[in-house]
Protein backbone atom coordinates (compact mmCIF):
# COMPACT_ATOMS: atom_id res chain seq x y z
CA UNK A 1 0.00 0.00 0.00
CA UNK A 2 1.25 3.40 -1.15
CA UNK A 3 2.18 5.92 1.87
CA UNK A 4 0.01 8.87 1.52
CA UNK A 5 1.96 12.41 1.55
CA UNK A 6 -0.63 13.74 3.73
CA UNK A 7 -0.93 10.82 6.69
CA UNK A 8 -4.57 10.72 8.10
CA UNK A 9 -2.45 10.78 11.60
CA UNK A 10 -0.58 13.51 10.51
CA UNK A 11 -1.85 16.97 12.49
CA UNK A 12 -0.98 19.16 9.42
CA UNK A 13 -3.46 16.84 7.36
CA UNK A 14 -6.45 17.46 10.32
CA UNK A 15 -5.20 21.65 10.57
CA UNK A 16 -5.31 21.57 6.75
CA UNK A 17 -8.72 19.84 6.91
CA UNK A 18 -10.35 21.84 9.74
CA UNK A 19 -9.65 25.48 7.82
CA UNK A 20 -11.47 24.29 5.07
CA UNK A 21 -14.53 23.21 6.94
CA UNK A 22 -14.02 26.26 8.41
CA UNK A 23 -14.18 28.48 5.51
CA UNK A 24 -16.98 26.01 3.90
CA UNK A 25 -18.61 26.97 6.96
CA UNK A 26 -18.25 30.60 6.36
CA UNK A 27 -19.41 30.11 2.95
CA UNK A 28 -22.67 28.69 3.96
CA UNK A 29 -23.48 30.84 6.80
CA UNK A 30 -23.21 33.83 4.02
CA UNK A 31 -26.59 32.14 2.67
CA UNK A 32 -28.69 32.55 5.11
CA UNK A 33 -27.03 35.85 6.83
CA UNK A 34 -26.59 37.86 4.09
CA UNK A 35 -26.70 41.29 6.27
CA UNK A 36 -24.65 39.50 9.02
CA UNK A 37 -22.03 38.20 6.75
CA UNK A 38 -21.61 41.77 4.69
CA UNK A 39 -21.07 43.62 7.98
CA UNK A 40 -18.49 40.35 8.55
CA UNK A 41 -16.84 41.23 5.59
CA UNK A 42 -16.26 44.74 5.95
CA UNK A 43 -18.87 46.36 3.06
CA UNK A 44 -21.80 47.34 4.51
CA UNK A 45 -24.67 47.02 1.49
CA UNK A 46 -26.51 50.05 0.62
CA UNK A 47 -29.70 48.00 0.13
CA UNK A 48 -30.93 44.55 -0.67
CA UNK A 49 -30.04 44.65 -3.94
CA UNK A 50 -26.57 45.25 -3.36
CA UNK A 51 -26.10 41.99 -1.36
CA UNK A 52 -25.05 39.84 -4.40
CA UNK A 53 -21.54 40.39 -3.85
CA UNK A 54 -21.97 38.57 -0.51
CA UNK A 55 -23.76 35.29 -2.34
CA UNK A 56 -20.48 35.26 -4.86
CA UNK A 57 -18.46 35.66 -1.66
CA UNK A 58 -20.20 32.86 -0.36
CA UNK A 59 -19.83 30.57 -3.09
CA UNK A 60 -16.28 31.34 -3.83
CA UNK A 61 -15.58 30.28 -0.02
CA UNK A 62 -17.52 27.28 -0.60
CA UNK A 63 -16.13 25.92 -3.71
CA UNK A 64 -12.46 26.59 -2.85
CA UNK A 65 -13.36 24.55 0.92
CA UNK A 66 -14.79 21.71 -1.72
CA UNK A 67 -11.93 22.06 -3.97
CA UNK A 68 -9.47 22.02 -0.57
CA UNK A 69 -11.31 18.95 0.62
CA UNK A 70 -10.88 16.81 -2.23
CA UNK A 71 -7.34 17.04 -2.58
CA UNK A 72 -6.76 15.93 0.78
CA UNK A 73 -8.88 13.32 0.52
CA UNK A 74 -7.27 12.20 -3.19
CA UNK A 75 -3.68 13.09 -1.36
CA UNK A 76 -2.90 15.64 -3.96
CA UNK A 77 -0.55 17.80 -1.73
CA UNK A 78 0.76 19.61 -4.65
CA UNK A 79 -2.12 20.92 -5.81
CA UNK A 80 -3.68 21.86 -2.53
CA UNK A 81 -1.08 23.68 -1.91
CA UNK A 82 -1.75 25.94 -5.28
CA UNK A 83 -6.10 26.10 -4.03
CA UNK A 84 -4.40 27.38 -0.28
CA UNK A 85 -2.15 30.03 -2.42
CA UNK A 86 -5.16 31.03 -4.46
CA UNK A 87 -7.32 31.30 -1.31
CA UNK A 88 -4.78 33.45 0.13
CA UNK A 89 -4.29 35.91 -3.27
CA UNK A 90 -7.76 36.25 -3.00
CA UNK A 91 -8.19 37.19 0.66
CA UNK A 92 -5.61 40.19 -0.24
CA UNK A 93 -7.59 41.12 -3.00
CA UNK A 94 -10.40 41.10 -0.09
CA UNK A 95 -8.16 43.53 1.69
CA UNK A 96 -7.38 45.75 -0.50
CA UNK A 97 -10.66 46.29 -1.60
CA UNK A 98 -12.40 46.73 1.91
CA UNK A 99 -9.49 48.67 2.87
CA UNK A 100 -9.71 51.59 -0.65
CA UNK A 101 -13.70 51.24 0.50
CA UNK A 102 -13.15 51.70 4.55
CA UNK A 103 -10.42 52.14 5.19
CA UNK A 104 -7.52 49.87 6.42
CA UNK A 105 -8.95 49.28 9.85
CA UNK A 106 -11.89 47.79 8.58
CA UNK A 107 -9.98 45.82 5.84
CA UNK A 108 -7.02 44.46 8.37
CA UNK A 109 -8.69 41.28 9.42
CA UNK A 110 -8.54 40.18 6.11
CA UNK A 111 -4.88 40.12 6.28
CA UNK A 112 -5.24 37.22 9.01
CA UNK A 113 -6.70 35.55 6.21
CA UNK A 114 -4.00 36.02 4.19
CA UNK A 115 -1.23 34.96 6.87
CA UNK A 116 -2.95 31.78 7.67
CA UNK A 117 -3.95 30.67 4.34
CA UNK A 118 -0.31 31.56 2.75
CA UNK A 119 1.48 29.59 5.71
CA UNK A 120 -0.63 26.19 5.03
CA UNK A 121 0.38 26.48 1.58
CA UNK A 122 3.64 26.59 2.09
CA UNK A 123 3.66 23.91 4.87
CA UNK A 124 1.14 22.03 2.33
Amino acid sequence: MKTRALAWNAPLTWILTGVAILFLLLGRRTSFLLLNAAATFGIPPQSQETLAYISAYGARNIGLSLAGLGMIWLDARRPLALVFAGAAIIALGDCWIVSAQMGFAVGARHLAYVMVTAVLATLA
